[in-house]
């Protein structure tokens, strides 16, 4: 399903996302933009990791693994290696990094969004704390620093400036153009100046 929403917004049902190396296709030594570009599959990134469900980047290339069953999340290397840091959250759903290194983990059990310094310190919640969220499980940075927060359980996004106050909010619950259904995962297209939403459709049988 695709629907228009205010900034707007493009909305699908089903997605997937992989890690790989790309390089650009060629034809008679000219590059052709519009054909898929082959990929190569990278050694996957396996130690201290068992059940990882979402991932984020620093701006010098760390990764940043959550697990929600094991309640943390981990720091490694931009090579993979692990670090031996980690951050001890419950249910832990997803996790950002802006661009001053701040890290951002969306905690089930809570309802909230913490954010901690580059040295793993515990700084402030947005909003209000624990309970701000219904189920918090996406979050997107734009370049003026703002964060969008996909609750799924109450179907919107919420918007928190870099000292985390609510400064607004996208979608209100239902199935028609500008509301959202139970909305799990968010990117923001700078280039493009749009805010992409993945959404699910509501549906009604007898």
């Amino acid at each position: 399903m695709k629907r228009k929403l205010s900034l707007t917004k493009r909305i699908s049902t089903y997605f997937s996302m992989f890690l790989l190396a790309g390089s650009v296709v060629t034809v008679q030594g000219v590059a052709e933009a519009a054909l898929m570009p082959t990929l190569d599959r990278m050694t996957p990134l396996t130690e201290n990791v068992s059940a990882p469900t979402d991932v984020a980047l620093d701006q010098q290339g760390r990764i940043y693994i959550a697990e929600t069953t094991k309640h943390r999340v981990s720091v490694h290397s931009q090579d993979g290696q692990f670090t031996g840091k980690r951050l001890s959250v419950l249910e832990p759903l997803c996790v950002a990094v802006d661009v001053d290194g701040r890290i951002l983990v969306g905690s089930a059990k809570n309802g909230s969004v913490a954010v901690y310094s580059p040295g793993l310190n515990f700084l402030f919640k947005l909003g209000s704390g624990d309970g701000e969220f219904g189920k918090p499980i996406d979050i997107a940075i734009d370049g003026a620093g703002q964060v969008y927060v996909v609750d799924n359980k109450n179907s919107i996004i919420n918007i928190y400036n870099g000292s985390g106050a609510k400064v607004g909010s996208i979608g209100t619950p239902g199935n028609d153009p500008g509301q959202l259904h139970h909305p799990t995962s968010i990117a923001i297209d700078p280039n493009a100046g749009e805010i992409i939403v993945l959404d699910h459709q509501q549906v009604l049988d007898s």
